[in-house]
């Protein structure tokens, strides 16, 4: 059947409630023009074709649309009716229609998504921190895309520091206001049938109770599904004194000029001031005060306040904290320390100020609850050595071929101790600058000369190869190898230089720098350079591809690349250039370097069924792992310890770094009778 007509109005359904979809995904196997405007109610075919019947088998093609309701939850039937469509079979001498209408059932489902609010603990003493703990349930069989929605905290509660913000299997981020009394969360993600939650510290700086709401309709995402009913928790604060601290920032660079401040925070929500208020703070080996004239040691905590440049101990004594009764001061008191801090050696450094480390001469005062921040010094040592010919040849016996060798620093951390050995047979290591041994910040370069005097060995050879070695405290020994021909004629090199610092992540560009040389005797024509690896691209060269370069010129390439995944997995990255010329066979040079690999994982577990249980009721839960690191993690496996708590199936979530499982557990619940006491 050829000539096909074929009109499905979604109006059949209702005026305005169906439409063609933003993306409409359209595709037939019909031929013909196929017409689908995004927003309006008309599919349309024209000029199509039919396949005939072979045997038993009817001719058939298809066509697919995606549309979407402007309605509310209903049942709706599309109807294409047999003045719908018509063609013209072979052989035929009029048009043909069909013999009957076709009509289809859709159902329309309201969406929804449901929210749960928690504090842990719900009551605090003296202003101490509570995880907030916001569950996020998808009961839909379809993803939610783009959640979003503001938390505005009641007068007297607001975020703490450090706020260890942890969006888990949700995605997204979280913005705090300034003032800390909200937050905004934002580009938020729940699979189909899931639960995930987003989790931050808070506290209350009043006595008593405040209660913290999302109200109902808060929530937007993309597909426009809200919250129907508001999430509430109630946070209670009883009077004392508190303790908070943290880092700012909480990541630095290993042996380099950046440091953290470290800021205390006590706070007095009792009625009465507390005097000779004293705190002793030992930071973790390794991390000690420095001597920062833009941030020196400051306290509004009164008494005295020891931190000594090198040390790795604060301390507090004779301070004074009023209460929230005096009279010039009702509201709850707070005051602060600060000192800058770092550490030289990469690591992970927990400081914990522990219970119970508050003194005072007043009675029975003190901090109910531990501080803690974490500071990450981070830091990946790299180096690199080209070696390369400051000479020109021809060379006979006895002649001197000089050479320039240059090591760079291209990691992000000192390099201690460096050293530079030129391996040659008769090759002699010239003066070093910086001399040997010494330290290299990050992009710092050390250049030494070398000499090789010309042996009757070497010309019979028709060559001389020389291998230079660096090597340095952090770092393995790298090395550059140089050929210089000795038989005239022609001859080109190549050197493959990196020339951007570390760390890199996915998405980052490494560049390089791509040297050609004609260190023969003869012009080369038609001289061209070639990245042999893939995803490497030339971006420059001068003078361009395909120039002629006299004996002792030099050809200068620019070339980058942009990391991948795979790249991080494997943990290095080598390049390969290769260059060649009309007179010469190719020669290649290659360049490696690490990537820092930082592998992590998380695991949450959510409750999916509802309470209450009965003897023989089945409880479930959704076990959710997560990699939260910049490496694929292989070999995944999920453990759930509780008694007679059989795992279930473990899915690849549609994030890719997400795994949930699903174990059933059955409980057996029994209750012995006691006397209630009135």
């Amino acid at each position: 059947m050829t000539g096909v007509w074929l009109q499905d109005r979604l109006s059949t359904m209702g005026t305005t409630e169906f439409v063609i979809a933003d993306e409409p995904n359209a595709s037939t196997t019909c031929g013909g023009t196929l017409t689908t405007n995004a927003g309006t109610n008309l599919i349309t075919l024209n000029d199509g074709y039919i396949p005939g019947r072979v045997g038993s088998v009817n001719g058939s093609c298809s066509i697919t649309v995606t549309i979407k309701a402007n309605s509310y939850a209903n049942t709706s039937y599309n109807t294409i009716s047999t003045t719908d469509s018509s063609g013209m079979v072979s052989g035929a001498v009029s048009v043909s229609y069909p013999r009957y209408s076709a009509t289809d059932r859709l159902y329309v489902q309201d969406l929804s998504i449901e929210m749960v609010k928690s504090f842990d603990p719900s009551s605090v003493s003296g202003g101490s921190s509570s995880r907030m703990t916001i569950l996020l349930i998808n009961p839909n069989d379809v993803p939610i895309p783009d959640i979003s929605f503001i938390d505005y905290m009641p007068s007297g509660m607001k975020v703490t520091l450090p706020a260890n913000i942890d969006t888990s299997t949700c995605g997204g981020e979280v913005e705090i206001a300034t003032d800390r009394q909200s937050f905004v969360y934002s580009g938020g993600y729940l699979a189909a049938g899931r639960r995930c939650t987003i989790s931050l510290n808070a506290t209350i700086r009043v006595n008593g109770n405040l209660v913290n709401t999302i109200e109902a309709g808060a929530v937007s995402s993309f597909i426009g599904v809200s919250n129907d009913d508001p999430a509430s928790s109630t946070l209670t604060n009883l009077p004392g004194v508190s303790v908070r601290k943290y880092f700012t920032p909480n990541r630095i660079l290993a042996e380099s000029d950046e440091y953290s401040v470290l800021t205390i925070e006590l706070t007095n929500t009792s009625n009465a001031a507390v005097h000779d208020l004293g705190l002793v703070d030992t930071f973790p080996d390794g991390l000690v005060i420095v001597d920062a004239p833009l941030d020196p040691p400051t306290n509004t905590c009164g008494g005295t306040f020891t931190a000594i440049a090198g040390q790795s101990q604060v301390n507090l004594s004779g301070g004074y904290l009023s209460g929230v009764l005096d009279p010039d001061d009702p509201q709850p008191e707070d005051c602060t320390m600060t000192v800058a801090v770092k550490a030289d050696d990469r690591a992970t450094y927990r400081n914990v100020i522990p219970e119970g480390s508050i003194t005072s001469s007043d009675a029975n005062v003190t901090n109910p609850d531990s501080a803690e921040d974490t500071l990450e010094v981070y830091g990946t040592p790299d180096m690199q050595i080209v070696k390369s010919v400051t000479s020109t040849g021809p060379y006979n016996e006895d002649d001197v071929i000089t050479y320039e060798l240059e090591v760079t620093n291209t990691g992000d951390m000192n390099l201690n101790d460096v050293q530079v050995i030129d391996a040659g047979v008769g090759a002699v290591l010239g003066a070093c600058s910086p001399a040997l041994g010494a330290t290299l910040a990050p992009e710092e370069i050390m250049i030494c000369s070398a000499t090789h005097t010309v042996t009757a060995a070497d010309i019979a050879a028709g060559e001389y190869v020389n291998t230079a070695i660096a090597d340095s405290d952090r770092t393995d020994p790298v090395s550059d190898e140089e050929t210089v021909p000795l038989s005239g004629g022609p001859a080109i090199s190549i050197k493959k230089i990196l020339t951007s610092v570390g760390p890199f992540e996915v998405g980052d560009t490494i560049t390089f720098s791509i040297k050609v040389n004609n260190v023969g005797t003869v012009n080369l024509s038609n001289v061209l350079v070639t990245e042999e690896t893939a995803g490497v691209v030339i971006d420059s060269c001068n003078p361009v591809q395909g120039s002629t370069l006299a004996a002792g010129e030099m050809m200068t390439c620019a070339a980058s690349y942009v990391v991948t995944q795979d790249d991080l997995d494997l943990g290095t990255f080598t390049n390969v250039a290769s260059a060649d010329a009309d007179e010469v066979e190719p020669v290649s040079d290659d360049v490696s370097l690490q990537l820092a690999q930082y592998p992590s994982m998380a695991v949450y577990k959510f409750e999916t069924s509802t309470g209450i249980y009965a003897v023989g009721d089945t409880v479930t839960f959704d076990i959710v792992t997560q990699n939260t690191g910049n490496i694929t993690l292989t070999n995944v496996t999920v453990d759930d310890t509780g008694t007679e708590l059989p795992l279930g199936p473990c899915t690849l979530n549609e994030d890719p770094t997400v795994i949930p499982c699903r174990p059933n557990w059955r409980w057996a619940i029994s209750f012995i009778a006691k006397p209630i006491i009135v």
